[in-house]
């Protein structure tokens, strides 16, 4: 009985060991997905407010207020309406302006720090008028400039500053000739697909946008009108989706599906949920994928990462499967199942070889880069340690037999 007892213990320092070998694998290079920053509100409206002053206070445009509360059409005191405000920002490594045309929005960066964003109008939908994309600079600065219109205005002399001014106090122009950041006394048209190709924006959010940019400054105009991120703090990934305004995009769907199957996470969405997010196309950050919360002999497993739900297998990022290690104080008396090989020394020998061989070899499945990051299947390693499982919505309960 001794002997038996001393060899069980053996067999689950071999295991420890085993899952150990997880923690010295480095990965492979992560492709960063973007990151969340806000959180939606709920407000109710008061006596005398409107689309506009609430959307203006918050900083939003109408639109933005418009797409996220469809079938509300009157603000009325005590209409309660979701605020957009939780944002997916775009990766950006160094300081500047990135603008997203489809979500007509502006994010300003400092050193890859997202410092603030703002809402803005972007050029009308007709191909003449559509706001270009492209890497650019801050070329012209002016404080209560003068505007010299263009032909297709249909004006002979300049405009001096004052509140018919079309520029507004602030012009911010490019290094593209003619296009820029300015304020406009248009205000309602702010989140809107209205300008000539100029980018308009809140009299406040210029003049802030003039202060923290320099000639110089870059500017970065992107059409994304598909957003994936990932929600560290809740463990959930997240999908925002925007109108293809210029028709530029062709299948939101096909779109969507891209950015899943570079993260890892096609086969893990479901497809039915992801149609009504992009029928939606709300603009908001909606969730498509979130962890299951994994219980080991009654305690919660504490992963890092998201855990995938895909074809009928459940799958752990390889650090995840390490932190198991400490869960596993089992009695002696449960023994491993399902050992593959013909010796524990094989199976070791085999594993260092070649890490996957454990928990890959009945599966046909090696490792999946997921989300960036070295997935493993996790029913195989549960079933070679001896437990069983039961899923109850997002939580999983693993026992000993």
């Amino acid at each position: 009985m001794h002997h038996e007892r001393g060899g069980l213990r053996s067999i689950k320092r071999c295991i420890l060991t085993i899952l150990s070998l997880f923690l010295t694998l480095q990965p492979l290079a992560a492709q960063p997905l973007n990151r969340l920053t806000g959180r939606d509100l709920r407000y109710e409206v008061k006596e005398g407010e409107s689309f506009y002053s609430i959307a203006r206070f918050h900083g939003l445009g109408i639109w933005h207020l418009r797409r996220a509360n469809p079938g509300t059409y009157k603000c009325r005191p005590g209409v309660r309406l979701l605020l957009p405000l939780q944002r997916v920002v775009p990766e950006y490594q160094g300081s500047g302006v990135v603008v997203n045309l489809p979500e007509r929005m502006l994010y300003v960066f400092t050193n890859g720090s997202l410092e603030t964003f703002y809402p803005i109008a972007i050029g009308r939908p007709e191909s003449h008028w559509q706001t270009p994309v492209g890497n650019y600079h801050v070329a012209f600065k002016a404080i209560n400039p003068t505007w010299y219109p263009p032909k297709w205005a249909g004006l002979e002399k300049p405009v001096p500053p004052g509140p018919k001014n079309p520029l507004g106090d602030r012009w911010i122009g490019l290094s593209k000739s003619g296009y820029g950041f300015h304020g406009t006394p248009s205000l309602h048209s702010i989140g809107l697909s209205a300008s000539h190709g100029c980018m308009r924006m809140y009299p406040e959010h210029v003049q802030d946008l003039y202060r923290l940019l320099k000639r110089g400054s870059k500017v970065e105009v992107v059409y994304r009108p598909v957003l994936l991120s990932l929600d560290k703090e809740a463990g959930e990934c997240r999908l925002s989706v925007f109108p293809d305004v210029y028709g530029r995009t062709g299948s939101l769907y096909a779109y969507a599906v891209k950015l899943l199957e570079e993260a890892g996470l096609a086969r893990a969405t479901d497809k039915v949920l992801l149609t009504g997010i992009i029928e939606r196309a709300a603009g908001l950050s909606e969730r498509l994928l979130s962890t299951t919360k994994i219980y080991l002999c009654g305690r919660q497993v504490p992963v890092k990462h998201m855990v995938i739900h895909e074809e009928g297998e459940i799958y752990l990022e390889k650090g995840d499967l390490a932190a198991c290690r400490a869960f596993v104080g089992f009695p002696d008396s449960y023994a491993p199942t399902g050992i593959i090989g013909n010796s524990w020394s094989l199976q070791i020998s085999s594993y260092l070889y070649n890490p996957a061989t454990l928990i890959s070899s009945k599966t046909g499945k090696a490792y999946r880069q997921i989300l960036g990051c070295d997935y493993l299947p996790f029913f195989p390693f549960i079933k070679s340690i001896g437990l069983t499982c039961i899923m109850e919505g997002n939580r999983f309960f693993l026992t000993p037999p």
